[in-house]
């Protein structure tokens, strides 16, 4: 007999003492009481008193008993002894040994069928990442062909709303405020409730146009749409000032400056005063020199004036520089 059921038959004689006890005194106090004429024989006042104290010492015992039997079982619901109780029971686990070199853990013994599951599911997860990509570029795919449809429908069903996509495109060199557009407009629908129901829930909800703080802009949702119907329209430039790299223009920097007559003037004198820089001896260093400055201070700018600012600093610091040359300094 172990220690549990040990405790378990104590605790049982326990009870069934304590039951006996409560009944024997209930039985004296009535007695006491003279609610019962008839009296035990003198006889058997000896035996009633000897199992009056055997059953209370075993509901003692009883009672030790249970609050033993409570201790230990506070005492396996810890982790420690969780841990200790599911060892005894379940497969030993390898021990750990420390890699001096590495400092890395790593058991002593591998259970081959637990890597095998470890690399099978590492496998199946690979599998899994590679077809959510399949997945993804489908997806794109997929939207792409349904881009070009609803242009299509837009066509045959709302001339309007293609006309100002293509519009929108030509305009991609300038920095187009939706005011600015909207006003375009204003002249061929001159219903403005019409506008901005084409704009926000016919070309920016199917995404063919992008809205940026008050800056509208085709996005390549649009552009491609476009591009595959065969019209993509030139970009319209009645200006000679521009960049030279302005059709290429992708940031939002680059479409300020070639939207702003001033800073492109800037921009293109710029590219003037580099272009004869070069032509001197000693001019290698030029080259990185404005990769960082339209790094670290042109492309830093938030503001029109900041951008003058900096083409001005620029501009005036590679004069100094083309005088100093020339003059042979």
């Amino acid at each position: 007999m172990n220690t549990n059921e040990f405790v378990s038959v104590v605790k049982t004689a326990g009870e069934i003492g304590g039951i006996i006890w409560l009944i024997l005194m209930f039985w004296k106090v009535i007695l006491t009481a003279g609610l019962l004429e008839a009296a035990p024989a003198k006889e058997t006042a000896p035996i009633i008193k000897l199992f009056t104290w055997l059953s209370f010492i075993l509901a003692v015992f009883g009672i030790s008993a249970k609050i033993y039997s409570d201790r230990m079982q506070v005492d396996l619901e810890t982790p420690q002894a969780r841990l200790s109780l599911n060892t005894s029971t379940e497969t030993v686990l390898p021990p750990i040994t420390f890699d001096q070199r590495t400092t890395i853990v790593t058991p002593s013994t591998v259970d081959p069928q637990l890597l095998d599951r470890v690399s099978s599911q590492a496998a199946s997860l690979s599998e899994s990442r590679g077809s959510l990509q399949k997945a993804q570029e489908t997806l794109k795919d997929q939207d792409k062909t349904l881009a070009v449809w609803q242009l299509a429908y837009l066509e045959q069903n709302n001339a309007s709303a293609v006309n100002m996509l293509k519009d929108l495109a030509q305009l991609r060199n300038y920095t187009v405020l939706r005011s600015a557009f909207e006003n375009r407009w204003s002249q061929i629908i001159p219903n403005e409730q019409d506008r901005i129901n084409l704009l926000d829930h016919v070309l920016i909800k199917l995404n063919f146009i992008q809205q940026t703080n008050n800056v509208l802009t085709v996005s390549d949702r649009g552009m491609y749409a476009l591009s595959a119907r065969g019209e993509i329209p030139a970009v319209l430039s009645d200006r000679s000032d521009l960049p030279s790299w302005c059709p290429k223009a992708s940031t939002s920097i680059e479409k300020t400056i070639c939207g702003n007559k001033q800073l492109a003037e800037n921009e293109v004198a710029l590219l003037g005063q580099l272009a004869t820089a070069r032509q001197f001896p000693g001019s290698t260093q030029i080259d990185s020199d404005q990769v960082i400055w339209r790094k670290q201070v042109r492309d830093q700018c938030t503001t029109i004036e900041c951008l003058q600012t900096a083409y001005v600093g620029r501009i005036n610091f590679l004069a100094s520089i083309i005088n100093d040359r020339g003059a042979g300094r």
